[in-house]
């Protein structure tokens, strides 16, 4: 049996089976071990300063809300076009995110005058 280019030296089914497996299993492994990672970095960045924290809230909750409401708004005003209904989506989960980081930013703006009074 061959994967990837490489004998691995089985002639049977049921040892070729067990091969693919374990190449998955790592497969899997590894793709746990990246996601972790990115997600990991995406906290650490998203972390840094406040706007990016207001940023990503207002996307989350945006695009929560989008999830929730937009799929009787689709089937009523589109007829079920689902790639109405994803641009929908797209849109409120942007507009989330502006308005998320503009309400970050005024935070921080008020937190510097506070500041800048004491």
């Amino acid at each position: 049996m061959q994967l990837d280019g490489v004998d691995l030296g089985f002639d049977d089914e049921k040892n070729e089976r067990q091969a693919i497996g374990a190449t998955m299993a790592l497969e899997i492994n590894d793709f746990k071990k990246t996601a972790i990672a990115t997600y990991g970095m995406a906290r650490d960045y998203i972390g840094k300063t406040s706007e990016r924290k207001w940023t990503a809230v207002g996307i989350a909750l945006a695009f929560g809300m989008a999830l929730i409401f937009m799929p009787g708004f689709g089937i009523a005003v589109f007829g079920g076009a689902f790639s109405a209904w994803g641009l929908g989506v797209v849109v409120i989960t942007i507009f989330g995110g502006l308005v998320g980081n503009r309400a970050g930013l005024e935070v921080e703006r008020r937190r510097r005058a506070a500041e800048e009074k004491q």
